[in-house]
């Protein structure tokens, strides 16, 4: 009698699950989600999603525009790679059920708006870096030239400016960010060449 009580009790237990998952999962196909960082290294971000098992992202597809914050401002970070274990991450559900138990996850990008100001901030580090950015020549334009630098448009001074340079329009050539208006969003760069040229 009591296991007949005890394996009826677990049955019910068990369609409980399986009603839960049936009606509940199938729906998140699509839905973005909020799953936490439990480890980062150079090939891939491992989650918790809360739902199934640990869940993987590769780690090229996940920036600090996608980590969740109350107040929706960007984490201060020195990097926009820059992940750590603990981050909430807006991930989108592509499957459910993996073959491997796990749920098949996207990075979800984040607002225009936001996108540009992680770009801005990286552009921001590289300068105090002197570290070299890439870009291209747009055109000439009144005191030099136009060059599209990760989806900003900055200026080339003429006086900052090698002849070379200036003829490959539309070619990638590297640059360095000597100054960043904030309120403008104007970039000035320098040509690398130039200084090479000087010595």
């Amino acid at each position: 009698m009591l296991r007949s009580n005890s394996v009826s009790r677990e049955h019910l237990d068990t369609l409980r699950l399986l009603r839960r998952y049936n009606s509940g999962m199938p729906g998140l196909r699509g839905q973005t989600i909020l799953a936490k960082v439990l480890n980062v290294n150079a090939k891939r971000v491992l989650v918790d999603t809360g739902f199934t098992g640990l869940s993987e992202v590769p780690r090229d597809d996940v920036t600090i525009a996608h980590v969740y914050t109350d107040d929706g401002q960007l984490p201060a970070r020195m990097s926009t790679a820059d992940i750590r274990p603990g981050d909430l991450l807006r991930l989108r559900v592509d499957c459910v059920y993996t073959p491997y138990g796990d749920m098949q996850l996207t990075a979800v990008k984040g607002d225009r708006e936001q996108q540009r100001r992680v770009v801005w901030g990286e552009l921001q580090r590289r300068m105090e870096q002197q570290t070299l950015v890439s870009g291209r020549v747009l055109n000439e334009c009144p005191g030099g030239f136009a060059v599209g630098v990760a989806g900003f448009v900055a200026i080339l001074p003429a006086a900052l400016a090698a002849t070379s340079t200036s003829r490959l329009v539309g070619v990638r050539q590297d640059f360095r960010i000597i100054a960043m208006d904030n309120v403008r969003q104007r970039i000035t760069l320098q040509d690398p060449k130039l200084q090479r040229m000087k010595r």
